[in-house]
């Protein structure tokens, strides 16, 4: 997902995408994160969010969702968003009032990467974005090396290895079963 800024060879500036029913909690999220940077887009309930996130994701760095919504709450939205593959790679921070533990834990449950409370204070929801966005960006560099190397391997047609000692044996044993199942 991460590409560079051709001018200044900078990461591309993220892209959240802030689902949450109250207009006050959207501006507050804007403002926090606008001043560090990151672009944002908002939705006022998960309805909306949904439709968002399908015409936006592969743009899109996280998503901040609200719990406690109208229409499509956010379980149901994480239920949807599970469902679609194409959809579920993108990190998700749940940030809500239900602080209950079966609460908490029913949305990590559904793979949320981090269930904040709130209030919270707005370096903790800063940094949990930013360590959110990092996590995506190396798994999304790691899936597109990952994907280079089989693209790589699948071109070979004859292969010759040396190898002197048990240990380099395994390697090359470990390395070529994961190409050649």
């Amino acid at each position: 997902m991460q590409s560079d800024d051709k001018d200044h060879g900078k990461p591309a500036k993220a892209r959240i995408l802030a689902v949450d029913d109250d207009i006050r909690n959207l501006k507050l999220i804007e403002c926090y994160l606008d001043d560090e940077g990151y672009e944002i887009l908002t939705a006022s309930d998960g309805e909306q969010g949904l439709q968002i996130l399908e015409r936006e994701h592969r743009s899109l760095d996280l998503i901040l969702l609200d719990r406690m919504m109208p229409k499509v709450d956010g379980i149901e939205f994480l239920h949807r968003y599970q469902a679609n593959r194409r959809l579920r790679k993108i990190p998700v921070i749940m940030q809500t009032a239900a602080s209950e533990p079966a609460q908490i834990r029913e949305g990590l449950e559904l793979g949320v990467f981090y269930y904040l409370t709130k209030p919270y204070e707005d370096e903790v929801l800063i940094s949990l974005v930013k360590a959110a966005i990092e996590d995506h960006r190396r798994s999304a560099d790691l899936h597109a090396a990952m994907e280079e190397r089989e693209r790589t391997f699948a071109l070979i047609s004859e292969l010759r290895l040396e190898f002197r000692t048990l240990s380099e044996a395994r390697a090359v044993a470990a390395t070529l079963a994961h190409f050649f199942p």
